[in-house]
């Protein structure tokens, strides 16, 4: 995450108004700046990009690097880049310096992969019997891996070459915790998806499926709009269902 505002701030402000534990990442109000300030309350909100902001006497910045400063009493010298790919997760460990090229190679699976297996796109010659082609990126030149049958053995050959490429920053998922149920689930309707066609009819169920479980996953707090997840649940149901009599 870039530096932002950091530098508007010493890190005696910082300690002065927030206690920072580095083994839960954790960053807690000590005065009370603002009618929004909770005296003993985690600081600041995690926006829809997944980063936590924090404001301090009107400076916006990113958790990361409050953190950073609070620790090591001067701002990070460049990007930050969390480990694990989880931008919440502002534990010290977590937090390393990188350069924009380093950030950009650890992102997991991007929304728009169509076949949710990173460095495999889908593939189309009627003079070449493959289907998927593998790539990578490196110091912003996309570099070609090759053809495949298959997307996952197009993803087998991104794997091989980010692991000497990107070094230490090398990452296949959004996070190198397990995938929950949803993101399983999402992922291998994906593939399903890419494996069939999309254009098929059992593709555009799977589309629908997959499109249907992301609106379900924006409901998922208790108390957020419980008729709409009902209604959700109800359409993923049928959805399952045509795709059984489909297969």
């Amino acid at each position: 995450m870039k530096q932002g505002n950091i530098h508007k701030l010493s890190a005696q402000r910082v300690r002065e108004v927030l206690a920072y534990d580095p083994e839960t990442g954790d960053l807690i109000w000590r005065k009370r700046l603002g009618p929004m300030c909770n005296l003993d309350g985690p600081a600041g909100c995690v926006k829809k990009d997944g980063y936590r902001k924090i404001t301090i006497d009107g400076v916006i910045c990113n958790a990361s690097q409050v953190a950073w400063l609070h620790y090591h009493g001067r701002p990070a010298p460049g990007l930050l880049d969390h480990k694990n790919g989880i931008r919440s997760d502002n534990r010290i460990a977590n937090l390393r310096p990188a350069t924009h090229s380093e950030n950009s190679r650890n992102v997991g699976v991007r929304s728009n992969n169509s076949t949710g297996l990173k460095g495999a796109s889908k593939f189309y010659n009627p003079y070449n019997r493959a289907k998927f082609r593998s790539s990578i990126t490196v110091n912003k030149k996309r570099i070609f891996l090759g053809l495949f049958m298959t997307a996952e053995e197009a993803h087998e050959a991104y794997c091989r070459a980010a692991r000497e490429m990107h070094g230490e920053f090398f990452r296949i998922h959004k996070s190198e915790t397990p995938m929950n149920h949803f993101e399983q689930t999402r992922a291998a309707l994906i593939a399903r998806r890419a494996r069939v066609g999309a254009k098929t009819p059992i593709g555009q169920i799977l589309s629908t499926l997959v499109e249907q479980l992301e609106n379900r996953q924006s409901y998922v707090r208790p108390g957020w709009a419980q008729d709409r997840r009902q209604t959700l649940d109800y359409q993923i149901e049928k959805s399952m269902a045509r795709l059984a009599g489909a297969t």
